[in-house]
């Protein structure tokens, strides 16, 4: 069985079995493989074959991209190998590439006020962006909440796998709703005819994908950080809990992070925190200062 071959199976049984999501994912990483190293046996794939193409992928992408693509073929061997369509995985022993940390791309207080104003023709989307950076929530996980997700009484929602979509590592949380997510969710589980909580201005269920677009299309249209992307309103929940003192746990499990490392990315801080924090010994020893002579002229 070719590589295209494979492909051809697999993303059916990755949309049965998983979802339409990870079905992409593979076919997108697997294309990736063979426009590098050809359309290959899958038995005849070796580990040479992808470290060339994790080497040369590296000209075309980003290093996560690259290490995203990996992880894909990975799991789509590892699969082949489950099913017996191969007797050994050659992706085993390879590895992903050296990736440099990357901060966390948040918007500044004033640019997502700036975003939130401009919004206000499109009331529909600006409560969506406003929910993401009250909760911090993923664009998946907003747009496949559903009503029965929700408990109003104590100001709940409950983020979970279901049949059409699969939660970040499958890991099922709750998530509490300050005075401001509540009054959405209140107001959506009002409005919206449909089983999901957030529908776009037709009442329709929201595709991830045409959030993405739309972010995109304001942050152009009011000159923004053209690195602002939709999931820079997760990074600005992240980061503003974290600026607030709020404990690196209590942000973990808010956010759905597997490992507390991945919140450590949160625990940058704004110069203006670093100086108020500074400013504290100022005020520790101000009584010494005068103990020395000085001179600051120019």
């Amino acid at each position: 069985m070719k590589l295209s071959e494979f492909i051809i199976w697999l993303v059916p049984f990755a949309e049965t079995n998983y979802s339409e999501k990870t079905a992409e994912w593979y076919r997108v990483s697997l294309n990736a493989l063979i426009k590098h190293v050809g359309d290959l046996d899958i038995r005849n794939v070796t580990p040479f074959d992808l470290e060339k193409f994790k080497m040369q992928r590296k000209k075309e992408v980003s290093a996560a991209t690259v290490n995203n693509n990996i992880r894909a073929i990975k799991s789509c061997f590892g699969k082949a190998t489950t099913l017996e369509l191969i007797k050994k995985d050659p992706t085993k022993k390879v590895k992903a590439i050296r990736e440099e940390e990357q901060a966390p791309v948040y918007l500044s207080e004033s640019d997502y006020k700036t975003f939130l104003r401009a919004m206000m023709d499109e009331p529909w989307f600006g409560k969506v962006v406003l929910f993401a950076i009250e909760t911090g929530l993923r664009r998946g996980e907003i747009t496949n909440l559903r009503k029965e997700d929700v408990d109003l009484p104590n100001k709940l929602i409950n983020i979970h796998s279901n049949t059409s979509y699969r939660v970040k590592f499958g890991k099922r949380r709750v998530v509490t709703l300050n005075e401001v997510s509540l009054q959405i969710v209140t107001e959506r589980m009002r409005l919206s005819s449909s089983q999901f909580l957030f529908t776009d201005a037709q009442d329709k269920p929201i595709r991830p994908e045409l959030l993405t677009k739309k972010f995109r299309k304001y942050v152009d249209k009011l000159g923004l950080n053209k690195k602002y992307h939709f999931h820079s309103l997760r990074h600005t929940f992240g980061t503003l809990l974290s600026q607030n003192k709020v404990p690196l746990r209590d942000i973990q499990e808010l956010m759905g992070h597997s490992r507390i490392t991945v919140t450590e990315k949160y625990m940058h801080v704004s110069l203006d925190h670093l100086h108020e924090s500074t400013s504290v010994m100022s005020t520790l020893t101000a009584a010494t200062t005068g103990l020395f002579a000085w001179d600051l002229s120019e």
